[in-house]
Order: structure tokens, then sequence, then C-alpha cells
């Protein structure tokens, strides 16, 4: 390339301000967990007029938002090892929220900003794999948690059964929902589009 190319290309390079790089502020494996413990329920304070003391322990997925187990299980898994006991108690809501009378099918649970109350999951597999995933490693955590799992294998093993081998549709949505769109976790399934099924 001839020189007085290159210096018609290099000009507004020149001209340009000098960039300083910037290091973006990483937030700590500390700060994390302490914000997850922020959404945990505690007390009837967290939620006045609505508090259950049914989800004492459990946790909402952001502030004064709702209840959503699938994204809980999957937030609270990187810590499984530090939560401790509060994990247990978190556990033992799940499970008791998903009773062999309800099918051990799991809601959702919506406590401002929407009409409090229940709302089904969109994928009951998705839930149940995740609930396992954390279940176990808790588990592995120390000796008392490995005791409480197989002190609780029955239950946990009916919620796979339950959700996990029988399919309510090859795209894992479920059947009986009435709205338009339904969210498998991963794709979003409009009415005329099935999302790719692996």
């Amino acid at each position: 390339m001839p020189a007085s190319r290159r210096a018609v290309l290099a000009a507004p390079l020149a001209a340009a301000p000098a960039i300083i790089p910037v290091r973006a502020a990483r937030a700590s494996t500390l700060d994390a967990f302490n914000h997850v413990q922020s959404l945990r329920i505690r007390n009837a304070a967290d939620f006045p007029g609505v508090y259950n003391p049914d989800f004492q322990g459990a946790y909402i997925i952001a502030p004064h938002g709702y209840l959503n187990w699938y994204f809980v299980n999957l937030g609270l898994l990187p810590f499984a090892a530090r939560l401790g006991s509060g994990l247990q108690t978190y556990l033992e809501r799940y499970i008791a929220h998903c009773p062999a009378s309800a099918n051990r099918k799991i809601q959702d649970y919506v406590f401002e900003g929407g009409p409090v109350g229940p709302r089904r999951s969109d994928s009951d597999d998705s839930y149940a794999a995740t609930f396992l995933s954390l279940a176990i490693a808790y588990a592995r955590t120390n000796s008392t948690a490995a005791a409480w799992f197989r002190g609780r294998l029955a239950d946990i093993k009916d919620i796979a059964d339950k959700n996990l081998v029988p399919s309510p549709q090859l795209n894992g949505l479920n059947p009986d929902l009435n709205h338009a769109q339904h969210t498998v976790m991963g794709g979003d399934h409009h009415e005329g589009h099935t999302p790719h099924v692996p």
C-alpha cells in the first residue's frame, strides 16, 4: 500500500480521542449471595396483607415480584453449599407446594404487581428437573443434607415420576394452559408455531 494511502486511512484515527480502557466492576460471589438472601421470604413484614406462612423460606425472583420456582431453583444452585439449612427449608417448601393430591404439579405465586395468587407453571418438567438438580446438589454438601435427601427420597422420586417420565406434549408445554402464547424454558411457542424439539 502506498504511503500516501496509508496516511489517508490513518488520519481519522490520529484525530480520534484517546481511548482509556475501563475495567467493569464485577460483582463478587459474596455480593451475589447477599442479594439472593435479600429475596428470601422471612416473615409477614416482607409482604404485608398477602403473606402466607406456607411460603416462609422460599424466595422471590425480584423485589416485590413473585415466586417462580424454576428461576429460584436455578438461582440457588450455585449457592447450595453456602445456604446450609436454609436450602433445606426451601426444598421442603417446594415439596409441600407440589403435593400428591395435585399430581406433584407446582404453581408459581404472585405476591404484588398483578392479580395476587397462584399461577400455573408453563413447563412441569423444567421445574422438576431444576428442583432435582438443587436437591442433589444440597445432598452432596454434608452428611446432614444427605440424610435429609434419603428421608425425602420417596417424595423426590414421585416428583420426578409425575413430571419427567410422562411428558404432556412433545414440546414440553402444558396443554391445559388457556393463553395464546406459551413459554418453554429455552424457547417460545406461539399459536401456529412449534419450536424445534431436539
